[in-house]
């Protein structure tokens, strides 16, 4: 299943393609942007080296920590209070 995703994301695309992997992009020129990662995601480390990436290409770059295991937390906002908080604050940031 984990590949059909891949290939459906990739489309063909080589993964160091700028346009697939924002962490092989020149980011500059991007508006502000806010990551939001669970310190138990296996991506966490992904989301500290871009909004590095991003700052170091003059980008406004915030990072938020959620206290929660796993990757795409927010779709339990429902009932994970950290989920509808970081919901929450995204769409704060949209609306600044």
């Amino acid at each position: 299943m984990t590949q059909r995703f891949a290939e459906l994301y990739l489309a063909g695309h080589p993964l160091d393609e700028p346009l697939i992997n924002p962490l092989e992009s020149d980011l500059s020129g991007l508006p502000r942007i806010l990551v939001q990662a669970a310190t138990g995601d296996s991506l966490a480390a992904e989301a500290h080296l871009l909004v590095e990436r991003a700052r170091s290409a003059g980008v406004e770059a915030g990072l938020e920590l959620y206290p929660v295991p796993t990757h795409d937390f927010h779709v339990f906002w429902s009932f994970l209070p950290e989920a509808a908080d970081a919901v929450q604050r995204g769409g704060e940031f949209l609306n600044a």
